[in-house]
């Protein structure tokens, strides 16, 4: 091998380096980014779901109340 094909496979081999360091760091921020959307999935859920349960008891709510007795309507007129 002659001293050009020596410096270009070194380097190539400092490119691939490179590239290979490139690859980890996008493979640790992919990574990162993945823990945030679950723990962001995880938490909406638990946000909905506390949200349901806020919606079934107020209509539960809404549904028990009733009237003591027979209502006094002797004021009410009608009009149109």
């Amino acid at each position: 091998m002659t001293d050009d094909h020596i410096a270009r496979v070194i380097r190539l081999e400092s490119e691939i380096n490179q590239l290979q360091a490139n690859i980890r760091e996008l493979e640790a921020t992919l990574l990162a980014e993945r823990n945030v959307s679950v723990r962001i999935a995880t938490h909406a859920d638990r946000l909905h779901l506390q949200l349901q349960a806020i919606r079934e008891a107020a209509i539960g709510e809404l549904c028990s109340i009733t009237a003591d007795g027979p209502e006094d309507l002797t004021g009410l007129q009608e009009r149109e």
